[in-house]
Order: C-alpha cells, then structure tokens, then sequence
C-alpha cells in the first residue's frame, strides 16, 4: 500500500493574504484558534483576559473573562478595589470554574463509554456463538422454533 507523504507542518511568510477566499478561511481557523488558546488560559492559570478581534470583514468578535466590564476596569485601575463589581467577578469566576469542573467530569465519563463501547463491538465481533433470537427464521431447528413460538405470545 502506497503511503501519500506530505509536507506537513509548515513556516509560512508572515504578510498578507492577497487572495480575499484564502484570507477569510485563514482568519477564520485563526480566529477561532485564538479564542480557544485564551479560553485555556483562563482556566490553567485563573488570568483575566479580553480580546476584540475585528475580521476582514469589519465583523467584531470578541471573548472577555470574567466579564468584559471586569477587564476593562481592571484596566484602567491599576489598583485593587473592594466594589460590587469585584463580588459579582468573584461569583462569576466561581461559577465558570464549577461548570468547567462539571464539564471535564461529564468528559471523563463520555470518554469512558466509548471506550467501553468499543471494547463491547469487539467482543460482538469476536463472538461465534450466536443466540436462536439472531439467527433468521428460515435457519432454526426443530428445538428454536417453540422458543420463538413463546417469545411472540
């Protein structure tokens, strides 16, 4: 069997993407690469982050944790507040981080069942044997066939 080989992982130029299709595919990738690194941050190392991305289209997206409130006071005042605004962040920031727990757990457990889904078609596969209830009607022998009977009454 022929193995395609393929270029791989590769340096591009750092300038812009003349092709307008080529651009907004590529900001698009980007875009959502970025959110997904910055929402990581967030979560790893409990940081407070905003960012506003403006597509080639002129089109504003956005992604701000705890809230974009929160990271633009902070911002704009260096310095440590006591204000309800801090309370509400300490409540969000708390919240996020139990439905990420929540979701990491609900994770586990989806990974876990495929796995032993897979580990179930295998032994399906693997199994010779098959029960009268798998083996077509015109198949069965004098002994199945009341068992059938039985299980349509």
């Amino acid at each position: 069997m022929e193995r395609r080989t393929s270029r791989g992982r590769q340096k591009i130029a750092i300038e812009k993407i003349e092709n307008e299709d080529d651009r907004y595919a590529t900001f698009s990738k980007r875009r959502l690469g970025l959110l997904k690194k910055a929402s990581e941050l967030c979560t790893l190392c409990d940081v407070d982050i905003g960012i506003i991305i403006f597509s080639p289209t002129g089109k504003p997206f956005s992604f701000f944790h705890p809230t974009m409130d929160s990271v633009v006071n902070r911002y704009y005042h260096i310095g440590p507040s006591n204000s309800s605004s801090d309370i509400f962040e300490n409540y969000v920031r708390n919240k996020v981080n139990k439905l990420n727990e929540t979701l990491d757990a609900i994770s586990e457990r989806v990974e876990f069942e495929k796995k032993r889904a897979e580990r179930l078609n295998e032994i399906e596969e693997k199994r010779v044997v098959k029960g009268w209830w798998e083996v077509p009607v015109q198949e069965l022998n004098k002994e199945q066939s009341p068992l059938v009977q039985r299980s349509l009454d």
